[in-house]
């Protein structure tokens, strides 16, 4: 049986629903009023998540230390 085209995207948001994430900066209160919003593959949003708190926001931390902190925040799209 051949899919419509209405199942066939249906199927193919569920399927990448199911490996993407975000970070939202707006959702934690932050001094500079950052609204960035990252969203990709869990590892790729981390990544760039990990860069942007360290250059933009200042964190300090170790990276690891940083990442693991944002990955509690990881929200499934």
């Amino acid at each position: 049986m051949r899919a419509t085209q209405p199942q066939l995207h249906t199927y193919l948001e569920v399927v990448m629903s199911e490996n993407r994430y975000r970070i939202d900066c707006a959702s934690t209160p932050n001094e500079s009023g950052c609204t960035l919003v990252i969203e990709g593959p869990d590892d790729d949003v981390l990544d760039a998540a990990v860069e942007h708190a360290r250059s933009k926001h200042g964190h300090t931390d170790p990276a690891d230390v940083v990442r693991e902190s944002l990955r509690a925040r990881l929200e499934p799209v």
